[in-house]
């Protein structure tokens, strides 16, 4: 586990104290394809910044959807990228106030 999921998990531990539905999801379970992301080649940093994670989705089914005005239905995962295979996960409903919790390489980048 690196630091950003442990920071993470932490994070959500004590935002549960609150009484408040905490939604834990990880960027990690957005990546692409290894045939997508690895295409530049396994160890190109361009490879890993641009093709690595399918950021559109992310915004998609858990961004956008918890976001203001959104829908509150989401996902928290739609590919594994340990077995290179999509994720068939039923999509969920979010409480009225719930927090989500996403953890990520490159969170900040733009």
């Amino acid at each position: 586990m690196a630091g950003k999921t442990v920071l993470a998990d932490e994070l959500a531990l004590e935002a549960s104290k609150s009484g408040r539905q905490i939604i834990r999801a990880s960027a990690d379970d957005f990546h692409l394809p290894r045939s997508q992301r690895y295409k530049r080649g396994r160890d190109s940093p361009e490879g890993y910044y641009y093709d690595g994670f399918n950021l559109s989705e992310l915004a998609d089914v858990l961004l956008r959807p918890l976001g203001p005005g959104g829908s509150r239905v989401y996902r928290t995962a739609v590919f594994d990228w340990r077995t290179d295979m999509p994720v068939t996960e039923a999509p969920l409903v979010a409480a009225d106030g719930a927090v989500l919790i996403v953890d990520g390489r490159l969170s900040l980048a733009t």
